[in-house]
């Protein structure tokens, strides 16, 4: 078995170094090229290479009109060649979400406020990995009138790593071929050679995945017919360490579990995995121009979550927050649990635009299988479903800049083959009003459990239930201003006032538990730009309230705030352009979520606080010289005066520590 594990660790690791010396040979050969080549210096002021998403074809948006007195209807986007938050390269802060995770790139990531979903129906309900895969629905979908290459390169000096490809080239004008590829790992922060994959290893790895996008997208001369396609495949392993094991004597108060690789790990065999594979398919055909269309959308889609733990007889304590331990119900030597999702969904539909209306309406069917393997020495259950939705979309421009709109979906009919929980009856409406400086909206959705909540069985007492949940109910009003004062400062208030009926949480023992009452969330923010000549000031602040007969079960910082002071310069007919700043993260004591490896789960805790509210600071330098994008950034600086300080990202499990990091990012468009 040892042998098997060193095998896999040195493929992986050639793999890698071979990925990195294509991409080093595959950089430095297009650079001469671009050197060589003047007809590449007018692409870069002239750009070539555009792309749309698949929302960019679903929902065209009518554009203002240009400065030439023209419109532009193609909806095609320019590629990302600015510098802006280049150095923040994680997932914890991503796109407008706040995350926890275990301290370390590749591994589970939860979001620190209530986020209702945007999905109706049973979904699976393993999603700790969901930021790192390629959304089959945000695909980019690229129009290049010569090859495009993008090559990126992220290193820190704790180990971690990113790697990212994209190559796109059209085969005819209206036919394109790409792929984009990235792999990223991490070394452990904490236990360094405790566990026995690594004793007699150099590297010490906490966790690494890959994740790749094969895309085409054709569509005919006149425009009338064209289609999307992709299949992206997701894989990624982690080594869990359940966090640091302080001492049994009680002695180590948490100021004190922050020697990193020297601190006690809880876990030495345990890992969890995942993949996932999904072929998506839209096309649609336009029957009267854009005023009547037909389209489908068809995903298959596989995933599969694995937890063992288990090596030549040996096995785990398994003692996940220090208050309880989980004894092994069926199989003492190994645990093999594993957890598998099949879906195959179609939706078909019409939508058009006939004036200022604007209309979508369609059916979804969803069949699905959930399968639970939880023991090699029993055999899998398996529990079938299908679901029938319908739904759609209509707004009106009330004006040049403002529009009238409303989204709705509604499950009315299904099948459940293991009788738990209802079979129908989930429903989402969204109701907005835009104009240029304001929105405001209500959002309502009554969702069903995940499939994960209703039904799961481990090789492990206390986590196994059959549950017969209600739907949870979320109804949001919202409110946001943009204003703008001008060049010098824009300012974006916004409130929110959530309310959530029948809250479903994982409970101190990480089993799932619906809470009746109600859970009512106030939440403030403000965000605003200031700049005064070449200096900007960049701040976003988040005040969140929590209260009602349910409050105690969801668990969120008062206070987040994420402000960044920066210099900002170009040079040589603006080829040259630096960032030089600092930018500080904060977040209020709160009782953050701790993580159960067994079901990757964060569930509620109402023991362990936070000694202190925590602050981080970063130093960054941002450079790009026509079309290479690099920085170098100092991460937590606040170590450098108290060395043996941190914070903890979750319970037991410490944020990164100081460090120095860099990237680099090439873009080609010969």
């Amino acid at each position: 078995m040892r042998l098997f594990i060193a095998i896999n660790y040195l493929i992986l690791k050639v793999r890698l170094r071979i990925v990195l010396l294509i991409f080093l040979f595959s950089g430095a050969r297009l650079a001469v090229s671009q050197i060589l080549n003047d007809s590449v210096k007018e692409v870069y002021g002239h750009h070539t290479t555009f792309f749309v998403t698949e929302e960019d074809i679903f929902e065209p948006k009518q554009k203002p009109i240009g400065d030439d007195g023209k419109r532009d209807t193609t909806n095609e986007h320019s590629v990302d060649t600015t510098i802006h938050n280049m150095q923040n390269y994680g997932y914890v802060y991503k796109d407008g979400t706040i995350n926890q995770d275990l301290g370390a790139l590749t591994t589970p990531l939860s979001p620190i406020f209530y986020k209702a979903p945007t999905q109706i129906g049973k979904t699976f309900g393993f999603n700790g990995y969901s930021p790192y895969a390629f959304d089959p629905n945000k695909v980019k979908y690229y129009n290049t009138r010569s090859p495009y290459t993008m090559l990126e390169y992220v290193q820190g000096t704790l180990g971690q790593q990113i790697l990212k490809a994209e190559f796109s080239r059209n085969i005819k004008p209206n036919w394109n071929i790409g792929i984009d590829f990235r792999t990223m790992s991490a070394l452990k922060t904490i236990g360094f050679h405790q566990q026995v994959f690594f004793t007699s290893s150099n590297r010490d790895l906490q966790g690494n995945n890959d994740a790749f996008t094969f895309y085409t997208r054709y569509f005919t001369k006149d425009n009338r017919y064209q289609i999307l396609a992709n299949l992206t495949y997701f894989d990624t392993r982690n080594y869990e360490t359940g966090g640091i094991q302080p001492a049994p004597t009680g002695s180590d108060s948490q100021d004190s579990l922050f020697n990193y690789k020297l601190e006690n790990i809880r876990l030495k065999i345990a890992r969890s995995l995942e993949k996932r594979v999904n072929y998506h398919v839209y096309h649609q055909y336009s029957l009267s121009g854009n005023s009547l269309q037909l389209y489908h959308i068809v995903d298959y889609y596989n995933q599969s979550d694995r937890f063992t733990d288990g090596l030549d007889g040996a096995t785990d304590v398994i003692v996940p927050n220090g208050l309880m331990t989980l004894t092994p119900r069926f199989d003492t030597a190994a645990t093999d649990s594993r957890t598998s999702y099949r879906l195959l969904e179609n939706k078909i539909g019409v939508k058009g635009a006939r004036g200022k209306w604007t209309y979508r309406a369609y059916y979804r069917l969803k069949d699905f299988s959930y399968t639970l393997n939880y023991s090699p020495i029993n055999a899998p259950s398996k529990s079938t479903f299908t679901e029938n939705f319908v739904g759609g979309y209509s707004a009106y421009k009330t004006g040049y800049f403002s529009q009238l709109s409303a989204t709705g979906e509604y499950f009315f009919a299904g099948y459940n083959s293991d009788g738990l929980g209802k079979n129908h009856g989930d429903y989402s409406l969204k109701l907005d009003y835009t104009t240029k400086n304001l929105s405001v909206g209500y959002n309502s959705i009554y969702y069903s459990p995940s499939l994960m909540q209703r039904d799961y069985t481990s090789n492990f007492d206390v986590l196994y239930w059959k549950n017969n949940f209600t739907q949870t109910r979320s109804n949001m009003l919202y409110g946001k201003l943009d204003i703008k004062l001008g060049k010098v400062l824009a300012i974006h208030p916004s409130v929110s006032n959530t309310w959530v009926y029948n809250y479903i949480y994982y409970n101190t023992q990480g089993v799932p538990q619906q809470d009746g009452g109600l859970i009512k969330i106030f939440s403030p923010e403000l965000t605003f730009e200031l700049t005064v000549g070449r200096f900007h000031l960049d701040n976003y602040y988040r005040y969140t309230l929590a209260s009602g007969n349910g409050a105690s079960y969801i668990h969120m910082p008062k206070h987040f705030d994420w402000l960044k002071f920066y210099y900002q310069n170009s040079l040589f007919k603006n080829a040259l352009t630096m960032q030089l700043g600092i930018e500080v993260f904060y977040r209020s004591n709160y009782l953050a979520n701790y993580y159960m490896p067994v079901t990757q789960q964060y569930y509620l805790d109402n023991s362990f606080i936070h000694s202190s509210s925590y602050l981080v600071s970063n130093l960054f330098f941002n450079l790009k010289i026509k079309s290479v994008i690099g920085f170098v950034k100092l991460s937590n600086l606040n170590q450098l005066a108290q060395p043996n300080s941190g914070y903890f990202m979750t319970p037991y499990y410490p944020g990164m520590p100081f460090a120095f990091e860099f990237g680099l990012k090439w873009m080609f468009f010969d």
